[in-house]
């Protein structure tokens, strides 16, 4: 699927390529995050990427605190069973959102001239996460790179 970014405002032309990353809202970054579900090309902009992790916990932690809530204790051993309904929408959400979530983060990675196969580095263990921590809050280039044109 193809990147379309809005039109321009009336009058203005800025000459800006549709796969230049450019600061988001929250309704953009999801509309984006579903019209380039398997897109690994471009860039992503740190508010695209911010925002596309602020939605999935915006949708996911209610569906978590329903399953609690309403799930049941087992007789036998006391313990705590979440309800299942709720843990299966938790699962499906997530399936469905896994490829776009690769594909926004391996553009988010592009953002900052590096190459998508640096997610990899999540399977270090203990500094994996913080190194992509560090990468995904890092200021994206601001000159053209190989992986698209600056906003």
């Amino acid at each position: 699927m193809s990147y379309l970014p809005p039109p321009p405002a009336e009058g203005s032309s800025t000459g800006q390529s549709p796969l230049a990353p450019r600061p988001v809202t929250l309704g953009e970054a999801v509309s984006r995050f579903y019209g380039n579900y398997a897109n690994f090309k471009g860039r992503a902009s740190r508010s695209e990427y911010w925002y596309i992790s602020l939605y999935t916990a915006i949708v996911q932690f209610p569906l978590y605190i329903l399953a609690i809530s309403t799930g049941s204790t087992d007789a036998y051993t006391g313990v705590s069973q979440p309800n299942m309904t709720f843990m299966g929408l938790v699962y499906l959400f997530t399936m469905v959102n896994f490829v776009p979530g690769l594909a926004v983060g391996v553009r988010r990675l592009h953002d900052i001239n590096k190459s998508g196969a640096y997610l990899l580095v999540a399977f270090i263990p203990c500094i994996g996460a913080i190194m992509l921590f560090v990468a995904f809050v890092t200021l994206g280039d601001r000159n053209d790179n190989q992986y698209g044109p600056t906003y």
